[in-house]
């Protein structure tokens, strides 16, 4: 794929995610509750279930990861062929990490705290700012860590049993 195709792909990719933050937004934002009224900068975002988590990580999944790492998170996705790079098994992090989740490497990876190449810089990651704090409003930033932890929480639940 040539340097032109990449960046078109690229920056349609980025307007459809950013569409989906600013939809996803607005509909949740009276979710949000402050967990002391004078302090209007400490945020919680109201607690979901086992099933809700599970079912919120796999929507976000769908949307910014199915892509390149497919159906089954096997590093199978349908844009395999357009990347440099083949996309890691998101199913075996458990046994890459000798049994251990990786959880906090996997929320550096999706807020950009850590560069993944594939993924993009920090400042144009390939999803927007879907996973990171915009413009400082503690209201989404607690929609943002709750979408990323129910994300930790599908790919933990996904994660193969290692080969006896």
């Amino acid at each position: 794929m040539n340097i032109f195709q990449r960046s078109v792909t690229q920056l349609v990719t980025l307007f459809l995610f950013v569409s989906l933050l600013l939809l996803g937004c607005n509909k949740d934002e009276a979710a949000s509750t402050t967990t002391d009224p004078s302090d209007a900068e400490t945020v919680v975002a109201p607690v979901l279930s086992e099933a809700e988590q599970l079912a919120l990580g796999r929507e976000g999944y769908e949307q910014y990861c199915h892509s390149c790492h497919g159906d089954e998170a096997k590093g199978d996705g349908p844009s395999v062929p357009l990347l440099d790079t083949q996309p890691p098994d998101l199913t075996q992090l458990d046994i890459r990490f000798n049994g251990v989740f990786p959880e906090d490497t996997i929320r550096k990876m999706v807020d950009g705290r850590e560069v993944l190449p594939a993924h993009g810089t920090r400042e144009m990651p390939i999803w927007g700012n879907v996973w990171t704090d915009v413009d400082g409003d503690p209201e989404q930033e607690a929609e943002v860590n709750r979408r990323i932890d129910a994300l930790i929480f599908y790919l933990k639940s996904i994660q193969a049993e290692p080969e006896a």
